[in-house]
């Protein structure tokens, strides 16, 4: 902040700004050019000092809270635009970040990145991604494909235009958020306490594997699993109904001391079994 320069990072320099005051005022032409040359020149010495640093990873969780945000408003608002958002949105993750081959998902990609996870050296389709993906990856996009799988048929249900394709893929989101859940169970499961490892039993970077249930700035992985495995419940027929409901019903188990402890540090997975 020039003004204020709280760090006096400024001090005893000349920096040339825009006064809030001059901004409202009417410039002459001669003014103006004065201005279009002045910024010309002020950019020209820009480009000769080092960029910052530009993050453009793409982060496979933190997109899918995006997508679920997405879904969920095209219902609230009645706007085809976000469902439609939520879908191109959720084909590019499936384009980048997934491998149909291994069935698997990669916690982040760039354009410049190729992978080969897992002994799996195929690069399609996800050609060009980055590191194995964690619980929170596999929990957070299949909460966000209930959550388009949700808004399409309650579109539908609302006598909304809908052709074959938009049936199709009512069958698509639900379907892939299956296959996700059966290779998250796979990765991450424990199938002692019915909780889930954040992260996958081969991951060369961590000392232990970890099972954590409380929120911090975002909510717990496991608490997505479990309202993952709720929603699957109420969407499935009977035989796997009962199966998602047990497997939900030990994952609480699993943290009920935990929680019971520390109540309000797990306040998602409370909201998920009180909802």
């Amino acid at each position: 902040n020039i003004l204020s320069d709280p760090q006096q990072e400024f001090t005893d320099l000349n920096i040339l700004y825009i006064d809030e005051a001059f901004k409202g005022a009417r410039l002459t032409p001669e003014d103006k050019k004065l201005l279009r040359s002045a910024k010309k020149k002020l950019n020209a010495e820009r480009r000769l000092r080092p960029r910052p640093h530009l993050d453009d990873k793409v982060i496979t969780a933190w997109n899918a809270m995006m997508i679920a945000a997405f879904a969920r408003a095209s219902s609230v608002f009645d706007e085809p635009v976000f469902f439609d958002g939520a879908v191109r949105s959720v084909s590019y993750l499936k384009s980048t970040s997934y491998d149909k081959n291994s069935g698997e998902l990669f916690r982040q990609h760039r354009a410049d990145q190729y992978h080969t996870a897992r002994g799996h050296s195929s690069q399609s389709p996800a050609e060009k991604a980055g590191t194995q993906a964690a619980l929170a990856d596999y929990a957070w996009l299949i909460y966000s494909l209930l959550e388009i799988d949700e808004a399409d048929k309650r579109a539908a249900q609302d006598d909304k235009a809908r052709n074959d394709n938009d049936e199709q893929w009512d069958e698509q989101w639900l379907e892939w958020a299956l296959a996700l859940q059966a290779k998250q169970d796979e990765l991450f499961l424990d199938k002692h306490s019915g909780a889930y490892f954040e992260s996958t039993d081969d991951d060369a970077n961590l000392l232990f594997r970890s099972k954590n249930i409380y929120d911090d700035a975002l909510p717990s992985a496991n608490a997505i699993a479990l309202a993952n495995l709720r929603r699957l419940a109420q969407l499935s027929p009977a035989a796997d109904k009962k199966r998602f409901e047990a497997q939900a019903d030990k994952l609480v188990g699993s943290f009920a001391n935990v929680v019971n402890q520390n109540p309000s540090a797990a306040s998602t997975l409370l909201f998920v079994e009180l909802h």
